[in-house]
């Protein structure tokens, strides 16, 4: 019945009752049943072409153990190998043909190929630079079980590539391959650690600076402490204007002077800061 729909002959041709029948003919046992599928779908005549389908049903028919399949899927496979090798191998000379080469063995379901493509599209290698479409390779082949482009696919949520950072999903990501000991994954992941750290204390500092408008001062000065805890050299300088001035806790000028030193050693450079840091050791040297 398949045959007949495909060469529609006795009856009008129509590929999509033909693969119908193949796929029942395959299920009761005829193997050589993969091989008619995988052959229209390899030859794209009757239905849109897609050659990794095609592959995946000739590897079905194999493993039933019609040799045919097996002898077309082993054909197709050292096909997009060979691309993806000559597109390694003319990458540099010549970006254009590389892209196309990846582009064959990715859609023919070359699983290396996918993270080459995402490389592509995001440095404009042999295509117009797009990090949505990276983004989206370096998904599939990280679903289709490619260990290498899990750091790609990680930089993707750390650094907003194509996608919204996703400071969770990259942690994760980045913790899993810092301990197998990927070097790169350990420094974006200290690195994703670091700019968190920094954009909390930033948001303390922020909020104690609120308060001292409110002149709220004794609570702005519970958060500047955690400012010098975390080395945030600004917050560290404006505790030291509440200790210096005595405001929301008693005044401290040697401890005023002592977080002056301090942000100054952090390289907090506000003008007014250095001058009133020159006087203060000229006083201090002269006592």
């Amino acid at each position: 019945m398949g045959d007949i729909y495909i060469a529609g002959r006795l009856i009008e041709q129509n590929p999509k009752k033909a693969l119908e029948c193949y796929k029942s003919a395959a299920k009761y046992g005829m193997t050589n049943a993969y091989e008619a599928m995988g052959d229209i779908y390899c030859e794209g005549e009757l239905v849109k072409r897609d050659l990794a389908k095609a592959i995946n049903l000739y590897e079905s028919g194999a493993e039933q153990g019609d040799d045919n399949s097996r002898a077309k899927a082993e054909r197709l496979k050292r096909k997009r190998y060979d691309l993806y090798e000559k597109a390694q191998f003319i990458e540099t000379q010549s970006p254009d043909e590389a892209f196309r080469c990846y582009a064959v063995s990715a859609n023919m379901g070359y699983i290396p190929a996918y993270k080459a493509l995402g490389k592509c599209f995001l440095h404009g290698i042999g295509i117009k630079q797009n990090r949505a479409q990276a983004y989206l390779w370096y998904e599939r082949a990280v679903e289709s079980g490619d260990e290498d482009a899990k750091f790609d696919y990680a930089l993707c949520y750390a650094r907003g590539i194509g996608t919204e950072f996703n400071f969770n999903k990259a942690a994760e990501m980045l913790s899993e391959l810092a301990k197998r000991g990927h070097v790169d994954a350990t420094i974006e992941l200290r690195r994703l650690m670091n700019n968190k750290r920094r954009n909390m204390i930033q948001s303390v500092y922020s909020k104690a600076v609120r308060l001292i408008f409110m002149k709220k001062f004794e609570d702005a000065a519970e958060l500047l402490e955690l400012c010098v805890k975390f080395n945030h050299a600004k917050g560290i300088y404006t505790l030291g204007c509440l200790n210096e001035s005595g405001l929301g806790i008693p005044t401290d000028r040697e401890n005023a002077f002592r977080l002056y030193e301090m942000s100054y050693d952090l390289k907090f450079r506000d003008p007014k800061a250095v001058y009133k840091l020159c006087i203060l050791r000229m006083a201090r040297a002269y006592k």
